[in-house]
C-alpha cells in the first residue's frame, strides 16, 4: 500500500520528439533533465530506483516517467517518488489537459501543481494513463516491490 506520494509534473511545452527512450538520465538518487525545463530532482537516499516510461499520453503528451521507491522489509512500498515530465505534442494543438490543483508552487521561475492523493489497492488505474505506467514500472522490479 502506497502511504505517502511525492507527484510531481513537470513542464507542458511542445516536444518535437516522438521516441520511446526516457530524455532524462538518472545518477543514484538524482534526476537530471538538460532541458524541458532544465532541472535537477534529487529524492532521498533510501528510495530505490524502479526504472523510467516514457509514450504519448491520451494523444496529447509526450509523457516521461521516473519511479523510485521505498519498501519495507516484506516489500510493500511505504513511499512512491513519481517525478513526470510531459510536452503537448505539436500534431494535435487542439488538445490540452483540463485538470488544475488547488496547490501551486513555484521552482525556478516555474509554476508547477502540487498534488497528492490515497487510493485503494484493489482500485484500477485507466487504461493508458499514467497510473497505469507507473502500476507496472513498480510490479516488474519485484525484488524491490512486492505490489502496487
Amino acid at each position: 500500500m502506497f502511504k505517502q506520494i511525492a507527484f510531481v509534473l513537470l513542464g507542458c511545452v511542445p516536444l518535437a520528439a516522438q521516441t520511446t527512450q526516457p530524455l532524462r538520465k538518472v545518477q543514484r538518487n538524482v534526476i537530471i533533465s538538460a532541458s524541458d525545463p532544465a532541472a535537477r530532482i534529487q529524492v532521498p537516499p533510501s528510495a530505490h530506483y524502479v526504472g523510467a516510461d516514457r509514450w504519448i499520453l491520451y494523444e496529447i503528451a509526450d509523457c516521461e516517467l521516473h519511479a523510485f521507491v521505498e519498501a519495507d522489509s516484506q516489500k510493500n512500498v511505504q513511499r512512491l517518488y513519481w517525478v513526470q515530465f510531459e510536452g503537448y505534442v505539436p500534431s494535435r494543438p487542439e488538445l490540452h489537459h483540463t485538470y488544475d490543483s488547488p496547490t501551486h508552487t513555484n521552482i525556478g521561475g516555474l509554476d508547477f501543481y502540487v498534488d497528492t492523493w490515497v487510493r485503494s489497492m484493489e482500485s484500477r488505474a485507466r487504461p493508458g494513463s499514467d497510473g497505469e505506467h507507473i502500476q507496472a514500472l513498480i510490479r516488474a522490479r519485484d525484488s524491490i516491490c512486492q505490489r502496487a
